[in-house]
């Protein structure tokens, strides 16, 4: 089996994987900057987010999809699953175009359907009373993770090993407070093996028989019951509310935690609190259109991409690299869940002296004092940051 994602990252860095969060630690960063700082040996050394273990679960199941396809079917076939029938999805979805948006392919509160010529690839008429099903148990997966949380590991000149955690005790290692001593090394190949093991359990643990719609048609008649009488509905980090009449999806910036920029000149960090990207839905009739090349911020907020600190404020985006985004999906659907994420992104990574964008602010203390303030408070409070930081 080649090699997951994660082995590949450990093994070409330094790394500390703890909670389910990766961190790179690289001596070259500055000590201001604003990272969590780890302890090796007696050494301190910056400490860079570098995702967690759910980013790289997806990467390996899109890496294994045929296999983890073939395991769930041959799992499926054991409890002789039922055809399921989604009519009634298909007419909430025909009459309200806002749920398809909500639940449809690609939607915002559902998984996106994962690698689909793969998962159904040489389909057999006799498989087809559980294919759904597969693509559910697949895309649960997909937005859950799978990888034990309780695997900690320090990895070190393509070394890796596991982490045992130590209460009152002198320890090698040290992060966020919590110390640790490395244990025995992995060999090759071991974290890969590790994936694959806790895949297949997950496989095992949520198929069961298709006696059930791939989507619970009550989530979706809740959501219409919620958008007529409240117009709003919010789920994890998406939304749709209806806004001075008009109807939008929205996104939070950075899964509602704070997240810093840094000035590309003087590397002077500033601190901004999240908000909600958003973008008008567009109907045509009870047809659902794909969204026009604009972003929002809904609420008041500063920021260099944004003109003016005012409610529903354009985020200034690369309209090249939002039409490239809009052809990479063919769902409507899935065309908001990625607009809303490349105005988040635009927000989040930006800003750099490389920039497609010209923005509207240079980001400075005269600008922005606030955040410079917010900024400064947190690195005295000596609270590790994990959000995203530009840095060239």
């Amino acid at each position: 089996m080649e090699k997951s994602g994660l082995e590949r990252m450990l093994e070409g860095s330094t790394c500390i994987l703890s909670d389910g969060a990766l961190y790179v630690l690289d001596e070259d960063m500055r000590e201001d900057d604003p990272f969590a700082f780890a302890k090796v040996f007696g050494c301190s050394w910056p400490a860079f987010p570098a995702g967690n273990t759910l980013f790289y679960d997806r990467q390996f199941l899109l890496d294994n999809i045929a296999q983890a396809k073939e395991e769930a079917e041959k799992v499926l076939r054991q409890n002789s699953a039922k055809r399921q029938d989604d009519s009634r999805l298909a007419q909430l979805f025909e009459k309200n175009p806002i749920a398809k948006l909500a639940f449809g392919e690609g939607g915002l509160f559902s998984a996106p359907k994962i690698s689909g010529s793969l998962i159904y690839k040489d389909r057999k008429k006799e498989e087809v009373s559980h294919s759904s099903s597969v693509e559910q148990i697949l895309s649960d997966i997909y937005l859950s993770g799978f990888f034990p949380k309780n695997y900690e590991m320090f990895s070190s000149q393509g070394k890796i090993f596991s982490l045992r955690r130590e209460s009152g005790q002198e320890a090698a290692v040290e992060l966020n407070g919590i110390k640790y001593n490395p244990e025995g090394a992995f060999s090759e190949g071991r974290i890969s093996e590790i994936c694959w093991r806790s895949l297949a359990e997950r496989l095992s643990a949520e198929s069961k028989p298709a006696d059930a719609p791939s989507l619970d048609v009550s989530q979706v008649e809740k959501f219409i019951s919620d958008m007529n009488s409240k117009g709003v509905f919010e789920r994890n980090y998406f939304g749709i509310a209806k806004i001075n009449g008009r109807m939008y999806a929205y996104k939070w910036i950075n899964s509602r935690k704070e997240y810093a920029l840094q000035n590309f000149w003087d590397r002077q960090g500033y601190l901004f609190s999240t908000a909600k990207v958003a973008c008008e839905i567009i109907f045509q009739g009870s047809t659902l259109l794909p969204p026009k090349d604009e972003t929002f911020v809904i609420e008041e907020y500063n920021h260099p991409f944004l003109h003016y600190n005012k409610e529903m404020e354009s985020i200034c985006i690369f309209k090249d690299g939002f039409s490239e985004e809009m052809r990479r999906c063919s769902a409507v659907p899935q065309k908001y869940e990625r607009a809303l994420s490349f105005g988040e992104k635009t927000l989040l990574s930006g800003y750099t002296n490389d920039s497609e964008m010209k923005p509207w602010h240079v980001l400075n203390v005269a600008n922005f004092a606030g955040e410079y303030s917010r900024y400064k408070n947190l690195l005295a409070e000596k609270k590790p940051l994990f959000s995203n930081v530009e840095t060239k």
